[in-house]
């Protein structure tokens, strides 16, 4: 097997406050290099940013230089095309705002708490998204950020939301009658969940074992082993002992299906994880670059801004390689996939974006006990 290190960072990053509005999106990823031809990939980066001013290619820094979109396309297609091996990115992209109304989701219909389901509701993944689409960006949802922020609520203000989130089923019977008739000792169950250390209330373990699962499936179609070197990130030591100690051990390997994404127990291509300091290490840095460029990039396209050439040149090469490799994976409400669809030309069928409210009332029935 061809041996490879994917060196990554992040961008987008506000801990457990999942709503602020000018970060709506978390993107975690970087840039995969074979082993044999990383010392010219770093020359060749360093000769694209040799006018650069800075010891470190920050994307805070960088994209508020001169042209910052003509060196990042220059560096892209350098990375793509390094034969005869190229280096390829791999992200996750996560709509915050959907992140929490679908959170809230799989914990008001979690069958830990919500005594009326059944167990096959968890991983009923689709039900679960239909019904976040319809309280996201609600006020409903916002209230249930609070318990995401903070890590607490009182029962008080858990059975207003109970209350306000059956309101918003109203047109769907069983889920409105499922959410009103929570017990004062399911919410608390709830609420307890959110009570542990912060960082089991960010998305950065979530998106990083996301990412993992991207990488370790494109690293075995195309036989590659590889070692993840992530920026240093503070306070997630255990998290992340935990990650290697499930997914990185011996064992065999189970394929869990979730809709149309497989999710690996064991991830046999990936060697190890490690912390690296983007200080001193070159591909963590421009791993920082395609960050901060694709979170940018959502940001404009969520605020209906229009890509430049540029912009629109390299995010249309991005769903090639989703396309064709699947080197990326996103976490979408279905109403920003069809902006993001129009603003690079590949799509303007709004249909897909309409619930059935009748069809979802149906398909929760069947997941009542």
């Amino acid at each position: 097997m061809l041996e490879s290190t994917f060196y990554c960072d992040e961008s987008g990053n506000t801990g457990t406050n999942w709503l602020d509005v000018d970060q709506k999106f978390f993107v975690n990823g970087g840039w995969l290099v074979p082993n044999s031809r990383e010392n010219d990939i770093i020359t060749g980066i360093e000769n694209i940013f040799t006018n650069y001013k800075g010891k470190e290619l920050k994307a805070v820094k960088f994209f508020k230089m001169g042209n910052p979109n003509k060196y990042f396309l220059e560096m892209i297609m350098f990375m793509v095309n390094t034969a005869p091996a190229p280096c390829f990115p791999l992200f996750i992209v996560a709509e915050k705002e959907y992140g929490v109304a679908t959170k809230m989701m799989e914990t008001f219909f979690d069958p830990a708490y919500n005594s009326a389901l059944k167990d096959g509701i968890t991983s009923d993944i689709e039900l679960k998204k239909q019904l976040g689409e319809i309280i996201m960006g609600k006020d409903v949802a916002k209230s249930f950020s609070e318990l995401i922020h903070y890590g607490d609520i009182s029962l008080i203000q858990m059975k207003q939301i109970k209350d306000d989130l059956a309101r918003e089923f109203s047109s769907m019977p069983d889920v409105c009658k499922n959410v009103a008739d929570l017990t004062d000792n399911e919410l608390s169950q709830m609420i307890a969940e959110f009570q542990g250390k912060n960082n089991t209330r960010t998305l950065t373990i979530t998106v990083l074992h996301h990412l993992m699962q991207v990488l370790q499936k494109f690293c075995q179609n195309y036989e590659l082993e590889t070692t993840i070197i992530h920026d240093e990130i503070r306070g997630y030591d255990e998290l992340l002992g935990t990650i290697k100690k499930i997914f990185l051990s011996e064992g065999g390997n189970k394929v869990i299906k979730i809709g149309s994404f497989e999710f690996n127990s064991k991830l046999k291509n990936i060697k190890d994880l490690n912390l690296g300091d983007s200080k001193t290490i070159k591909l963590i840095q421009v791993s920082d670059l395609l960050c901060g460029f694709i979170s940018r990039c959502f940001l404009k396209i969520d605020n209906e801004e229009q890509l430049d050439d540029i912009e629109k040149e390299i995010m249309q090469l991005m769903f090639e390689l989703h396309d064709e490799y699947h080197t990326w994976d996103y976490i979408f409400s279905k109403k920003f996939l069809l902006k993001y669809c129009r603003a690079i030309d590949i799509g303007n069928d709004s249909s897909f974006a309409i619930i059935d409210h009748q069809s979802v009332n149906k398909a929760f029935c069947n997941q009542l006990r």
